[in-house]
């Protein structure tokens, strides 16, 4: 966010005709990317911009991130056999879910009002301060999630594992964002956005100019989502530990549990326990970029009224505009791969701390066979996202009569499978030094650093040598060109090299932590 507002207040400043320009000149391509993000008001001035570059993402990640901990508040507990604990203690359900409910509602406010200082430092540092603002602009976003806290701990009550309901929930949280982005520009739509407690969100934002505070929305997103809650414990005290509600029983007949699939091996097993995972992660991939694409046309119409050509034609995105839009599109696949990729860690993680890496070393087989066997199962899927974002962009180029080559999509396909084995061998190793600690917090800081390094270095002028320790650089531009022999050195210490040291640390250490 500091380095975002310095860039930012940097451009508004220097703008050819000042910030009035900037912001008429950029807002016919922040309108065909409404469905992406939005509102965008008074783009002029630096909390206008802030807010539509940042605050609004950060409440849509925390959206997600609320859906998920409703999701997982109960039914994980139950998974993992930890809610008996609790239970044996003398709580009551309905007193375990108003605690926990509590202190998630806490820890909620606790990030909102950190992302919120780091808003107003933000702000400071570009001379225009306005401490109070930022912190109750962040506020309001994190107060007014908290309906989809208690959708996905409602959802839970209905489905027999949290992964399912955080999904669900998810994309719910997704579609109402969504939504309420493209609810005024259709007037059969604009009812719908009173639905979405985003929305509600956007009523508070002093950050910018002529915008004021809405308590009435904050008191109303708390009522609805203690509503949900107040539901989940109703359901909840009327179901068995375990059960979902309307289930009477989880006995299964022996007929079905002799015609259960079982893989033939440690991989296939792997796969077949998280299919429906995998499934959504290359859907939700896919959909994401083949949103894209779909607004391809009108955003090259645009960016050729403007002349953006000559800008992103200087920075290695092709000499059309659909080579540089599709070039872009292309380079939203990395993100995701590495989100998946950290996923897989933190299982890993998880399977540490839990003991069923022990329970896998009792077989035959070794820590370096099981590590090898997971880097195989994460690159498989991997490989799923790759050819499902592929197919997406075939598709939606295909609808606008745009022609893709085979030559670009081979090399789009190459870089982002190397991508993968260098992210993921890169994982494995940190996994295997870390632990059962923090790996998946170290490599998820790692990723948001290296991400914004690309952005960062051009703004501020900081040394070209910093883009090379991001592992984003490494992927290029693919579907313009392959990239520098630079980057397949990196990716090759990365993979061969952190692969086989991965493998030696696990052996040599401790198989109990």
């Amino acid at each position: 966010m500091y380095f975002e507002a310095v860039a930012i207040a940097a451009e508004l400043r220097d703008f050819p005709g000042g910030p009035q320009v900037l912001a008429k000149s950029i807002m016919p391509t922040i309108e065909g990317l409404r469905l992406i993000r939005w509102p965008a008001d008074r783009l002029d001035t630096l909390g206008g911009y802030l807010t539509y570059h940042n605050v609004v993402l950060f409440n849509f990640f925390l959206a997600l991130f609320a859906a998920i901990q409703g999701a997982r508040l109960i039914r994980h507990l139950e998974e993992n056999k930890n809610i008996d604990f609790y239970l044996s203690s003398g709580i009551s359900r309905s007193q375990l879910v108003r605690l926990r409910s509590f202190s998630y509602l806490l820890s909620q406010v606790i990030i909102s009002l950190g992302l919120g200082l780091g808003t107003a430092f933000a702000l400071a540092a570009s001379d225009e301060p306005n401490t109070f603002a930022a912190l109750i602009t962040l506020l309001a976003g994190g107060i007014c999630i908290f309906p989809f806290f208690g959708m996905g701990l409602l959802i839970s009550q209905f489905v027999s594992n949290s992964r399912t309901a955080s999904g669900i929930t998810s994309i719910i949280a997704t579609s109402l964002y969504l939504i309420n982005n493209v609810a005024d520009k259709y007037t059969w739509l604009t009812w719908a956005k009173y639905l979405s407690p985003f929305y509600y969100a956007n009523l508070t934002r002093p950050i910018i100019p002529g915008f004021g505070i809405n308590l009435w929305s904050w008191l109303l997103m708390l009522s609805v989502g203690g509503i949900f809650i107040t539901i989940s414990i109703y359901l909840f005290n009327r179901r068995d530990i375990g059960n979902v509600y309307f289930e009477k029983s989880k006995r299964v007949s022996q007929k079905s549990q002799n015609n259960r699939y079982i893989p033939k091996s440690l991989i296939g097993d792997m796969l077949w326990r998280q299919r429906f995972g995998l499934v959504a992660w290359a859907l939700t991939t896919a959909i994401f970029i083949y949103v894209f694409i779909s607004m391809m046309s009108d955003i090259v119409v645009i960016w050729e009224e403007f002349a953006f050509l000559q800008q992103f034609e200087s920075s290695g995105f092709g000499t059309t505009a659909e080579q540089q839009y599709l070039a872009m599109v292309f380079e939203i696949i990395p993100p995701f791969i590495a989100g998946f990729i950290i996923s897989q860690g933190s299982k890993w993680t998880a399977d540490l701390n839990q003991g069923r890496v022990q329970m896998f070393l009792s077989t035959p087989v070794s820590y370096s066979g099981l590590i090898f066997r997971r880097f195989t199962t994460t690159l498989i899927g991997a490989e799923l996202i790759i050819i499902a974002s592929i197919c997406s962009v075939l598709i939606g180029s295909y609808r606008q009569n745009v022609n893709v080559e085979n030559q670009a999509l081979f090399r789009v396909f190459v870089m982002s499978t190397f991508f993968a084995l260098a992210f993921t061998s890169f994982n494995v190793l940190l996994v295997s030094i870390l632990r059962g600690k923090n790996a998946t917090t170290a490599i998820s800081i790692y990723v948001g650093a290296a991400w914004m390094v690309g952005f960062m270095v051009p703004y501020l002028k900081w040394p070209d040598w910093l883009i090379r320790l991001s592992i984003f650089d490494s992927f290029g531009h693919p579907f313009i060109e392959w990239p520098e022999r630079a980057s397949f050195i990196l990716i090759f210490i990365l993979v061969v090299p952190g692969l086989l040291a991965a493998m030696y640390i696990s052996e040599k250490s401790s198989k109990v932590i």
